[in-house]
């Protein structure tokens, strides 16, 4: 899917280019074109007024200026509308516009080819435009506290991307495509309606932090087993019963979070993540844990508030983990 440019993108991108000539240049290749110069000025002017508006961006002559800004931050501006004529700002890398009222991206955002950074956290995005896809330099795409229900398939073509962050939206489901995104080592899709995640979640092969709680999973994803470099693991507030055997496998585990998932037991195999540092189960239904747990020599943090455990096994697991900090609620241990 790749843009083509009109005649008249082509005679901006003249005006644009920041060199004085290229104006008499511009306006001889729209004459020649017949494209309507009043045109190309009105487009000028809406880009033009709209950063001069809302951003501190100065411009000592539009034509020579816009064409060199490289970041826009519009965060926190009340914006309402994206106007369709940010599709002439191509060298912009990073665009910044979270924390606003804006209810759609227009589909020119696909000329931004050069973008790294997309930021447009807390607004009132329902959807993403299908050209998401087009912005393949993309490292960065923050798209949190919307009110997005899915998420297009095209977003399997930014391979560049590193970290991708979905939460506090209401989407049931991830597409399969996401499983193409090699340089993602950052997903979080906290606080939506997922029931499950797709099996391609697995290929992610340079993912080091999942967040999946607070949504509606009732298993444990076996896929997150394949995910051998994963440092951040958080599962908390999900309906999944039981942490299966094969935790085990996630060697470098650092931060495991099982918060209010309604286990009544924990594996043995938690044992074998030498690398834990900070272990959450609080809300949950465990009466007692492995005593394998004691082999968490790194372990400085143990959560383990709002459990049927009886003061016995509390003094077991103090004995087993005398360095660590076990936290009961009001009542800790060090």
């Amino acid at each position: 899917m790749k843009h083509l440019k009109s005649d008249k993108e082509k005679i901006m991108e003249f005006l644009l280019s920041g060199h004085l000539d290229s104006i008499e240049l511009g306006i001889q290749i729209a004459e020649s074109l017949h494209v309507d110069l009043k045109d190309v000025a009105e487009d000028m002017d809406i880009l033009f007024n709209w950063l001069s508006k809302h951003t501190r961006l100065t411009f000592k002559h539009k034509l020579l200026k816009i064409h060199s800004v490289e970041v826009i931050d519009l965060s926190g501006k009340n914006l309402k509308v994206i106007p369709s004529q940010i599709k002439y700002l191509t060298n912009v890398k990073k665009l910044l516009l979270s924390d606003n009222s804006i209810h759609k991206i227009p589909n020119e955002i696909g000329n931004l080819t050069k973008l790294t950074e997309l930021k447009v956290d807390n607004n009132h995005l329902t959807v993403l435009p299908a050209e998401i896809g087009l912005l393949t330099q993309l490292t960065l795409l923050d798209v949190r506290e919307n009110h997005l229900q899915l998420v297009p398939p095209q977003i399997g073509n930014l391979i560049k991307l590193k970290q991708l962050l979905l939460d506090v939206n209401q989407l049931t489901e991830l597409p399969i495509e996401i499983g193409k995104l090699e340089a993602l080592s950052h997903l979080s899709v906290r606080a939506n309606q997922l029931a499950q995640l797709p099996v391609e979640i697995k290929d992610l092969k340079k993912l080091t932090q999942l967040d999946v709680g607070e949504n509606l999973l009732q298993e444990f994803p076996e896929s997150l087993i394949r995910l051998q470099k994963l440092i951040v693991l958080i599962l908390d507030t999900n309906p999944l019963k039981k942490l299966p055997d094969k935790i085990g496998i996630l060697k470098k585990l650092t931060y495991l979070n099982m918060s209010h998932t309604q286990l009544q037991s924990i594996p043995s195999q938690i044992g074998t993540l030498m690398q834990l540092n900070k272990l959450y189960l609080a809300g949950n239904q465990l009466a007692r844990l492995p005593s394998e747990i004691g082999q968490l020599d790194k372990l400085q943090v143990l959560g383990l508030w709002d459990n049927p455990l009886s003061k016995d096994e509390k003094i077991n697991i103090q004995s087993w983990l005398p360095f660590c900090e076990v936290k009961y609620g009001i009542e800790s241990f060090k």
